[in-house]
C-alpha cells in the first residue's frame, strides 16, 4: 500500500511557471514564485517521504524476520536445556547407583575378609 501524498506531483508541470511569465503585476509574479517555490518545496518533501517510507518498511520487514529468526533461535535453545538437564540428571543417578553398588560389593568383600580372618585365626590356635 503505497501512500501518494500529492497524485498530481509533476516535476515538469511548469503551469505556475507559465503564470508567472504572463504576470504583469511585480507583486502577483512575486507571490507566483513564492508559490512556485512552495510546489517544488512540496514536490521534492513528498518524494522524500515516500523514499523514506519504501526505506522504513524494508526495514521493519528485515526487522521482523530477525525477531522470529531470534525467537525461534531462544525457543530452540530451551528446548535443548531441557533436554540436556534431564540427560544430566539421568547420568547422575546412573553414576550414584554404580557408587552405591561399589560401596556395597566393597562391604561385602570386608565382610568376607574379616571372616576369614578369623576363621585363620581360630585355625592357628587349635595348631598350637
Amino acid at each position: 500500500m503505497e501512500h501518494m501524498r500529492r497524485i498530481n506531483d509533476d516535476p515538469n508541470n511548469d503551469e505556475i511557471g507559465g503564470l508567472i511569465k504572463e504576470a504583469q503585476d511585480p507583486l502577483l509574479r512575486a507571490v507566483l514564485v513564492v508559490l512556485q517555490n512552495i510546489n517544488l518545496s512540496l514536490i521534492a518533501n513528498t518524494k522524500t517521504v515516500n523514499e523514506i517510507d519504501d526505506q522504513l518498511r524494508v526495514h521493519l520487514t528485515e526487522y521482523r524476520a530477525s525477531t522470529e529468526a531470534s525467537l525461534a533461535e531462544r525457543s530452540e535453545r530451551k528446548g535443548s536445556w531441557k533436554i540436556v538437564s534431564w540427560l544430566l540428571g539421568i547420568m547422575q543417578t546412573i553414576g550414584l547407583w554404580f557408587i552405591v553398588q561399589a560401596y556395597s560389593e566393597l562391604q561385602s568383600l570386608h565382610n568376607i575378609d574379616h571372616s576369614i580372618e578369623s576363621r585363620v585365626i581360630v585355625l592357628e590356635q587349635r595348631n598350637k
